[in-house]
């Protein structure tokens, strides 16, 4: 029996550091092709044998296209002269990534499985880049039907993204959920008198309403502003918005223009920060565009529960992440580009105590329930033999 995995990801992160690390605790040979490591509380055991590619580059879209494309011919050649007999796991970044499993597959019966993060080309249709009806969704769509029915296992991460990968997919038996998780030992409550991130930023007396995230042009942020300019004159509310993107000129450009003296934007931050950051939060917002619901679902949900924040996501009601906050009394959805539904519910939680410590209750019990026990749970699906 195989009891060696060659994982494949552009940027690994701390979820997927987990999952190479539980590979080689479980005496897995283990390798590990990725352009970039963004570390937090783990680094990647000396196990596991890890080959530098090309990074991703997320500054321009024709950056991220050709950053995409190249890091995609570098695994490709790479594999195409390694050991047929190992197993592949190819993540979903980049998109077209997973492909190269594929080809090997119907070059050398190359086995191999797809970890699922983002769904393409549907994603693209969504946000508008391209045409539904267009050669390349079509051309796109029928590599998908062979990626993932050659694949041996499909991994994905909710219940409304593997229901729209079926539109793909014959053999749903083999189709794997694992949510994503968070380590609450990194990420965990602390009162404001102990965090050196409110001290600074003098948000002591202050009710939070924190963003932390990609700034893009994917993500509702104006509404959040908006919500902050109906807010202005509520002085005990404070709006922190972290991150960078396509749209944080045009975010801090109306910060000016309108005095939101209530809203600080402030850079990424460093992974030894984001404990702080993110556990300054009285409530996290999380967004998710239209028609996304059943495309992604943002892995810094698990974050916010951990520092027992009330949650608001501007998102669809039909989809996971509003699911995720209505099943487990997180806090509220509102739809995107709402901003007065926005104001409302900050306010109505800003004042409503009782309801918001039940929120923050509910986060932080529910985060229990995302560990990173899940990640070994990709070495179950595949090297069972590892767990036994």
């Amino acid at each position: 029996l195989m009891k060696n995995i060659t994982l494949i990801n552009q940027v690994t992160g701390p979820l997927f550091i987990d999952i190479a690390n539980a590979f080689s605790e479980r005496n897995v040979s283990t390798q590990l092709y990725t352009g970039q490591v963004e570390k937090t509380y783990a680094d990647i055991s000396k196990a596991v044998t890890t080959k530098k590619c090309y990074g991703y580059d997320r500054s321009t879209s024709i950056k991220r296209i050709l950053s995409w494309t190249v890091f995609t011919v570098q695994i490709f050649f790479k594999l195409l002269f390694s050991n047929h007999k190992q197993h592949l796991l190819l993540v979903s970044n980049p998109p077209m990534g997973p492909f190269v499993g594929l080809i090997l597959n119907k070059l050398f019966k190359q086995p191999y499985s797809v970890l699922i993060y983002d769904i393409y080309p549907d994603a693209l249709v969504n946000f508008g880049v391209v045409k539904k009806d267009s050669f390349v969704v079509k051309m796109w769509s029928r590599l998908n039907r062979s990626l993932l029915n050659k694949a041996d296992k499909v991994f994905t991460i909710s219940n409304y993204m593997a229901d729209t990968l079926k539109t793909y997919y014959e053999r749903h038996e083999n189709m794997v959920i694992i949510p994503n998780w968070v380590n609450n030992a990194f990420i965990k409550p602390l009162p404001k008198s102990e965090n050196w991130f409110v001290e600074k930023y003098k948000l002591e007396d202050k009710f939070v309403v924190l963003y932390s995230g990609n700034m893009g042009v994917t993500h509702d942020i104006e509404s959040i502003v908006e919500a902050a300019e109906k807010l202005i004159d509520k002085s005990d509310i404070q709006f922190v918005l972290i991150g960078d993107g396509a749209k944080k000129e045009k975010i801090e450009k109306i910060i000016v223009e309108n005095n939101l003296t209530n809203v600080l934007i402030l850079p990424f931050q460093d992974p030894d920060v984001i404990p702080f950051s993110m556990a300054s939060a009285d409530i996290s917002i999380v967004t998710l565009a239209e028609g996304a619901g059943s495309l992604s679902v943002p892995s810094k949900t698990y974050y916010m529960m951990a520092t027992g924040s009330a949650i608001v996501a501007v998102a669809q009601q039909d989809s996971e992440l509003a699911y995720l906050i209505d099943q487990h009394k997180l806090g509220v959805s509102v739809p995107p580009r709402d901003s007065i539904n926005l104001a409302k519910e900050i306010l109505e939680i800003s004042k409503d105590k009782e309801r918001y410590q039940s929120y923050r209750k509910n986060a932080l019990e529910t985060s229990k329930q995302f560990t990173p026990k899940n990640a070994f749970e990709y070495v179950s699906e595949l090297i069972p033999q590892a767990i036994a």
